[in-house]
């Protein structure tokens, strides 16, 4: 018991804080764009750029869920020499950067699903969800991606291609999108963006596919789910400094799932919300 009780904790630790600030999709955030958002890129050379914060995150139990649950945010990133981040996106390293461009190469972790649909420690704003009682779980897994982001004028240009590495989710991503930040106020950084993700058949199957074993256990019609275009996502970050050190940012995002993702039995509804808020402090 107490073993699996440190193991959610974990899952919802990593789970938080790998994917983004707030809710963004699984490795479509790249280096330190975030915190250069806030403070805009370092004039001076620091060996360890550091932001800690915490809060609030509320989204769907799982992709293609009814159920929305709350649960605590903690934050962190640490930039060592200005091209090593821990924190949005995973460990990432940059090997290519310009005025104008970034690629690099990381880690990141996807933390699993269990039946009762939960990937991280919250709670639940309308009681337990049975719909993948009897699917079995997807445990976690470690992926190796790249990155890369070019600034077209106002417009930041995001794509990023990851690969996981577990014995049952060892499937491929692709995702792409697009920024706007802009400053109506010295204080202010607003951030519409949006994105698409094509997956593999690997990926797919996995966290939309029922196998006829998996639809005997759970009365889940077989389906056999192939790659595609996964999903698109729309949403707004709006981050605000409150003075040198602190700052508030919120997000709210939108996904909508297409193809496979959007037909499998497993999805209850094919468009989901998230909302997302953290206060931090950037040393």
């Amino acid at each position: 018991m107490k073993m699996e009780f440190r193991k959610m904790i974990l899952i919802g630790i990593l789970s938080a804080i790998l994917p983004g600030i707030c809710m963004a999709e699984e490795g479509k955030e790249a280096g330190n764009s975030l915190i250069n958002a806030i403070w805009g890129p370092a004039t001076e050379q620091k060996e360890w750029d550091v932001t800690l914060g915490a809060g609030l995150r509320v989204g769907q139990r799982y992709e293609g869920s009814d159920d929305y649950v709350v649960s605590p945010i903690p934050f962190f990133n640490v930039c060592w020499r200005g091209f090593v981040y821990l924190g949005p996106g995973g460990l990432n390293v940059d090997i290519v950067r310009g005025q104008n461009y970034q690629f690099g190469a990381g880690l990141t972790y996807n933390p699993g699903r269990d039946e009762s649909g939960s990937s991280f420690f919250g709670t639940s704003l309308s009681g337990s969800d049975e719909r993948l009682k009897g699917l079995g779980d997807i445990d976690p897994a470690l992926g190796v991606r790249a990155f890369g982001s070019y600034m077209l004028g106002p417009v930041e240009l995001k794509a990023s291609i990851t690969k996981y590495t577990g014995s049952q989710n060892d499937g491929l991503l692709l995702n792409l999108g697009l920024d706007l930040p802009f400053h109506p106020m010295n204080n202010l950084t607003l951030s519409p963006y949006i994105g698409t993700t094509w997956a593999d058949d690997n990926y797919m199957q996995t966290w939309f596919g029922v196998t006829p074993q998996q639809s005997s256990r759970s009365g889940l019609s077989a389906f056999n789910a192939e790659s595609g275009i996964k999903d698109v996502t729309a949403g707004l970050k709006a981050t605000y400094r409150l003075n040198q050190h602190w700052f508030i940012s919120t997000e709210v995002g939108m996904q909508h799932l297409l193809g496979d993702a959007g037909k499998s039995p497993i999805t209850e509804v094919s468009t989901g919300a998230t909302f997302g808020t953290v206060v931090g402090y950037h040393f």
